[in-house]
């Protein structure tokens, strides 16, 4: 269970508009959950952030739910909690190279490097050629 002073600091890089905090705090609740019932309302709430971000290593890109839910996930277990955590439509996070290759196919030009990839990954979603799946945890 967090400090006030951390849970204050945690709950600062979670609504961080910066979407690089975001996904490593989430990145770092999923291995390390805090055991503290407090931030769930939080990550709830980043359950419908659809923005792009890398989602692990080796590089994968795809949004920010998709860590949500398993930081929430492992919050839950981490209460000793049974809840089930579902997401619906939500994009399978995807290589650089699948990636750039559906973007070569929808005709969008990108720089190869991340930034690049992640406006590849914003447009793929908007047009709908991103591969989905429901996820439940």
């Amino acid at each position: 269970m967090f400090t006030d002073e951390e849970l204050a600091e945690t709950i600062k890089w979670l609504e961080s508009p910066n979407v690089a905090d975001r996904a490593v705090t989430l990145k770092s609740l999923w291995v390390w959950p805090s055991g503290d019932e407090r931030l769930l309302p939080y990550l709830e709430r980043l359950l419908e952030d659809k923005t792009p971000c890398v989602v692990g290593i080796p590089v994968r890109y795809g949004e920010v739910c998709w860590l949500a839910a398993h930081a929430l996930a492992a919050e839950y277990k981490a209460l000793g909690r049974h809840d089930v955590v579902r997401l619906s439509g939500v994009v399978k996070p995807i290589h650089e190279e699948p990636l750039g290759e559906l973007a070569q196919e929808a005709h969008i030009t990108y720089n190869k490097d991340p930034g690049g990839l992640i406006s590849a990954f914003a447009e793929l979603r908007r047009q709908n050629k991103l591969p989905l799946c429901d996820l439940e945890l």
